[in-house]
């Protein structure tokens, strides 16, 4: 019986193009499992309370510098942006805790001319200021339709 002869291993340039194809191929493996993990599978994240954050009242790390624990609250400092009836419009509301205005502007001539708009909100009492995260939770890789999460409000 004849021994089996393998075949002879490619020389030359293949050995050089299989090389960098394994390259490729583990540095695209390596970046998508980051992707994946960190962008893709959801991660929750812990808010600080509260009690970590301090007031505007209080005197903690959100009060405005400059301003003492005793002053005047928002509503008594902004008295013209609240109102005691509910008054509404196109591009504003004000009631007796909360005041948006909505503005437009434009920036740039011709084709580079960019329409943004700015809304000022003001609050009396931060509990009427609310945020919403998608599926009800604070972190990365949660998606859903604004239009599902603005019925949810």
């Amino acid at each position: 019986m004849h021994p089996i002869r393998l075949p002879k291993r490619p020389k030359g340039p293949w050995r050089a193009v299989v090389a960098v194809l394994l390259d490729v191929v583990i540095t695209a493996g390596i970046a998508l499992s980051v992707y994946y993990f960190n962008y893709r599978v959801p991660q929750r994240f812990a808010l600080p309370s509260m009690a970590e954050q301090g007031t505007l009242y209080a005197g903690g790390p959100l009060q405005p510098e400059g301003s003492s624990a005793g002053s005047l609250p928002l509503e008594g400092k902004f008295a013209d942006r609240f109102s005691d009836t509910v008054t509404t419009t196109d591009t504003s509301y004000r009631s007796k805790d909360l005041s948006i205005t909505v503005t437009a502007h434009t920036l740039g001539k011709g084709s580079n001319r960019v329409a943004y708009y700015v809304a000022d909100v003001y609050t009396s009492n931060i509990r009427c200021f609310r945020t919403y995260f998608s599926q009800d939770t604070y972190g990365s890789g949660f998606e859903e339709h604004l239009t599902k999460m603005s019925r949810d409000v």
